[in-house]
């Protein structure tokens, strides 16, 4: 399961924020995902895979050649203006890993490897079950989530409420055995910070979610300090005297699993 969320609610909204910058009170709207996003969603992707060997550009053309599946969030067109930048900061969809494109072997093997040096030999086995030799013949998803600011509930929540009912609008043949989910938390690693390592979550309709789920799924973490600028705002940060280091939780859902988080993401929006 999960590592317990690190402080009261005030701090983890703090955290979000110094992470992405304050939530976004211009006029935005969310927009099926269209070729003139190609560029702003392969930037997004980037936020996810740092330096990792990613064909982001293919990754991002399948997101915009699965539309109307998912979105991606703009300015409102009427409120642009030119002292407004007009781009993509912000990217929900879901895309299957099994088949034969290079992003999707990319992928299986950045979290393969990955797996196999920070996790334990049953996780690996596991994770290795999906996305190894089993990835051509089961139907494994990934979701991806990204954006450079906080977007208002009445934003998100419909976005978020939009993927999950298209993807429940699926035969249930063509819906996927497996999801991968990759979160990105901060972790302090430090010797008496608890049993296990304290998390600040990014984003609590996101993560928290998953943080508290009820249900067991293979999941590891993987440090990427080294991965970031020093003078990133995405890079370690001091808080209450200890070090919080960046990481990327994977997650592995069954399908069972990944409806029961997508609900509990839609709600957490409402509630």
């Amino acid at each position: 399961m999960v590592e317990n969320v690190c402080g009261d609610g005030e701090e983890e909204r703090k955290e979000e924020d110094s992470d992405i910058g304050e939530e976004d009170e211009s006029m935005s709207e969310a927009l099926p995902p269209a070729e003139d996003d190609l560029e702003d969603i392969e930037r997004l992707l980037t936020q996810i895979f740092l330096q990792a060997d990613i064909d982001k550009q293919e990754l991002a053309k399948v997101v915009a050649d699965q539309s109307p599946l998912g979105c991606v969030f703009r300015p409102v067109e009427e409120c642009e203006d030119e002292e407004i930048e007009a781009f993509t900061y912000g990217v929900l969809s879901i895309v299957p890993l099994s088949g034969t494109k290079k992003f999707q072997s990319d992928v299986a093997e950045l979290i393969l490897h990955r797996s196999k040096k920070h996790s334990i030999g049953e996780i690996y086995k596991h994770f290795e079950k999906v996305l190894g030799a089993g990835r051509m013949s089961s139907k494994v998803g990934f979701l991806i989530n990204e954006r450079m600011l906080n977007f208002p509930a009445r934003i998100a929540g419909p976005a978020f409420h939009s993927l999950d009912a298209d993807y429940k609008s699926l035969p249930e043949e063509e819906r996927f055995e497996h999801i991968l989910v990759i979160l990105k938390v901060r972790i302090c690693t430090e010797q008496g910070s608890s049993a296990f390592s304290r998390t600040l979550e990014r984003n609590q309709n996101w993560e928290k979610p998953l943080g508290n789920a009820t249900f067991d799924f293979p999941h590891f973490q993987y440090p990427v300090e080294s991965e970031i600028e020093k003078t990133s705002k995405f890079h370690s940060i001091q808080r209450d005297g200890r070090t919080y280091r960046p990481f990327r939780r994977v997650c592995l859902l069954n399908n069972d699993q990944f409806l029961a988080f997508a609900a509990s993401v839609a709600r957490s929006y409402t509630d």
